[in-house]
């Protein structure tokens, strides 16, 4: 994840750092490798975890092939998961499974066989073919906007000049990878599950309803007591719920209490290293806090710049991308309001 409202709300970049399908907002922490840590995570499953600002990549080995589960940031991300799954097989990729439309998950679908079978919830079609397509075709004002904009703030000595052309680069560094990039929409799509059988093993792609979007999805895979739970599950970091796409942490708290029940051991996040079933409960305490602080600020009727201030999550001081709280904030203001208002 480590790329999600950018342009509306003047964060940086979480669809181009967490996800360019948003264009939205999210910081940059690059770890030392790119490549980040290629782990078995039971026999004949793999995962990349922690490469660069790809979404965590899982892939099954089976007798007939190989399934993968998301596809990296940019399309030099997806030749370099290639190359880790070369280095367990030479048998095909069958099928590539999407756990949401984020780009950190979807833009090196390119550099895969167009053979392989990319596969997501009905919800991630729509919102790659409404958020990510259309804001792709209008990036490249978005970045004329900000040039035009600090050639104004030079001529008039404004203070904001270093801070907006900081944005600009951090945006066009971001953006290059992916400017001429192929959008691959999948080509088959599903409501609320799936399961793939290949080479005497089973995949359940699972859609419990929006959570961290409209259509996010986790990858259960039975036999390994395993499961990829996309960005439904960030260790070491803030989450982003993406309230443009639909997010809804109500079910997305409940679905989490939901899986710690399952019988699986190893936990592949959507970012962050390899975990178990603990950083799941931890995951649905930080929503609790949010949901919890977040309303109390509604109860004293504070509109939503105040309670961006009120609420600090002070037990979370310490997590990574601390710039996804104000939109995580407002994503669940808007949520509290509504479910308020009903």
């Amino acid at each position: 994840m480590n790329n999600l409202i950018r342009h509306s709300v003047a964060l940086i970049f979480f669809v181009l750092l967490l996800s360019l399908s948003s264009l939205s907002t999210a910081p940059s922490a690059r770890p030392a490798s790119e490549e980040g840590s290629l782990v078995e995570v039971a026999p004949g499953l793999f995962a990349i975890t922690e490469a660069g600002d790809n979404g965590n990549v899982a892939f099954l080995v089976t007798d007939e092939g190989v399934i993968v589960v998301d596809s990296g940031e940019t399309p030099a991300a997806g030749r370099m998961i290639l190359s880790r799954i070369r280095l367990k097989t030479d048998k095909p990729v069958q099928y590539i499974i999407l756990t949401h439309y984020h780009g950190d998950h979807t833009w090196g679908l390119e550099s895969f066989p167009e053979s392989a079978v990319v596969i997501g919830q009905e919800n991630l079609l729509r919102n790659m073919r409404e958020i990510t397509a259309e804001e792709m075709k209008g990036y490249p004002a978005f970045i004329e906007g900000l040039r035009k904009n600090i050639e104004k703030l030079k001529k008039e000595g404004s203070p904001d000049l270093k801070k907006e052309e900081e944005r600009l680069a951090a945006n066009l560094r971001e953006y290059e990878p992916v400017k001429d990039a192929r959008i691959v929409f999948p080509g088959i799509t599903f409501d609320t599950k799936l399961t793939i059988h290949l080479g005497g093993q089973s995949v359940e792609v699972i859609y419990p309803g929006a959570t961290h979007t409209s259509g996010s999805s986790v990858v259960l895979f039975p036999n390994q007591k395993s499961i990829h739970m996309g960005d439904m599950l960030f260790v070491g970091s803030h989450p982003y719920i993406d309230g443009r796409a639909g997010s809804n942490t109500a079910n997305w708290l409940r679905f989490l209490k939901e899986v710690q029940g399952w019988d699986v051991e190893k936990v592949i996040p959507g970012h962050g290293p390899l975990s178990g079933k603990d950083a799941i409960q931890k995951q649905a305490l930080y929503l609790e806090d949010l949901r919890k602080e977040v309303g109390a600020a509604i109860a004293k009727g504070l509109p939503l710049e105040e309670t961006q201030k009120a609420v600090t999550m002070e037990a979370y001081k310490d997590l990574k991308w601390s710039n996804l709280l104000d939109p995580n904030i407002c994503a669940v203001y808007y949520e509290l309001t509504a479910e308020k208002n009903r």
